[in-house]
């Protein structure tokens, strides 16, 4: 009990030092819902279900988003978006993987999912706003 309260502690820091600008002041590119979940769990898993719940829905944003950008393009920019998507991808696969220390614990894992998601929100709203401009 004394180690998961201690745990519990340690993810916490580790959210407020690592996500409490996106977290605190409620990201607008996140749903409201994963402040009030991350703000009431009390272990990794809850953590971990809320980060799982928030990525299907920016997940689903994301390739919403991109597709609704990709119908308006031409040929040329439709392979320049593609190209551009995959790159985008190995960055955040690399950048957030490089949060999930193996030796750290599992708070290192929680910052790594939560890095994911951040990233899908943050890709999401740029390619909503690409597809305004086109």
């Amino acid at each position: 009990m004394v180690t998961m309260r201690i745990l519990c502690s340690m993810i916490g820091m580790a959210l407020a030092i690592w996500g409490a600008p996106a977290h605190a002041a409620g990201d607008p590119h996140l749903s409201p819902s994963y402040n009030v979940c991350m703000k009431k769990a009390v272990s990794t898993l809850d953590l971990m279900s809320c980060i799982q719940t928030e990525y299907d829905v920016q997940d689903r944003r994301l390739n919403d988003n991109y597709k609704a950008l990709l119908k308006n393009l031409d040929e040329d920019r439709k392979r320049q978006l593609q190209e551009t998507q995959r790159l985008w991808l190995k960055y955040v696969e690399a950048n957030c993987g490089f949060y999930n220390n193996p030796n750290g614990g599992s708070a290192h894992r929680v910052m790594a999912a939560d890095c994911t998601v951040q990233e899908r929100a943050r890709r999401a709203t740029e390619l909503a706003d690409l597809a305004k401009m086109e």
